[in-house]
């Protein structure tokens, strides 16, 4: 079993509607992840890993309108994570003659 929490502190980024350069910050990033592992059989493992279990809303930076409109304001748009969280299950099976072989030795 594991479990890992990342944390980045706010990243500057530049707004082309704040004519000062570099001086918006994103917010900080954080991602508390788990993981888990079961020998089943010699040669059969199941994996399971779960991260941004908190569900934080992580934004990356933002993507801005190439031309203003009508008002003189660039609209932006954030660029964040596809889903709040990801699990993944999986199952790893080693085929051998012998059943009871793994590639342990091997690594």
């Amino acid at each position: 079993m594991g479990c890992s929490y990342s944390f980045n502190s706010s990243r500057p980024y530049e707004n082309p509607n704040n004519a000062r350069f570099h001086t918006d910050f994103t917010k900080p990033f954080h991602n508390l992840s788990i993981n888990a592992a079961y020998l089943i059989r010699q040669n059969i493992i199941l994996y399971a890993a779960a991260t941004n279990l908190l569900g934080s809303d992580n934004v990356f930076g933002y993507e801005y309108a190439k031309n203003p409109d009508e008002t003189g304001v660039y609209q932006r748009q954030e660029i964040g994570q596809c889903s709040k969280r990801f699990l993944f299950v999986g199952l790893f099976v080693t085929l051998t003659k012998n059943k009871q072989e793994n590639q342990m030795d091997n690594l």
